[in-house]
This record gives structure tokens, sequence and C-alpha cells, in this order.
């Protein structure tokens, strides 16, 4: 794992300079349960940043696995 100031600090640049976050701004994260440590910086850095509403939709290989093979 990663420490936590490395995390803080890779959030800080994807919601500054990849997202360019803008005051009351909606965000939206899509990301892996795998990488929520660092999903959940990012919307509490986003928030920080001004935005207004951040969204984030979860992904797990297993339940998409599972929806591909057995959802009719």
């Amino acid at each position: 794992m990663p420490k936590p100031e490395l995390i803080t600090k890779l959030a800080e640049l994807a919601v500054k300079v990849g997202a360019n976050v803008q005051k009351d701004q909606d965000v939206v994260i899509s990301t892996s349960v795998e990488t929520k440590v660092l999903a959940r910086e990012i919307v509490k850095q986003a928030y920080l940043q001004g935005a207004k509403q951040v969204h984030v939709l979860w992904r797990d290989e297993f339940v998409s696995r599972d929806t591909l093979l057995h959802a009719s």
C-alpha cells in the first residue's frame, strides 16, 4: 500500500490537472473496488477543489463476470 501522502498527491494531481475540476462542477468517477483508497481521496480532493457533487460508479470484476454469464 502506498503511503497516504503519495495517495493524496496523486489525487490532487488527478483533480487539479487531469480533470481540471472547477467550482460547482459535477464529477463522475468510474473505478474498480480494488482502487477504493485512491478513489476516496479523489472524492475528497474534488470537493476541496469546489466540486458541487461527486458520483462514484463502482465496478467489481466478479459482479461484471456473473452479469455477463447469467443475466437474461
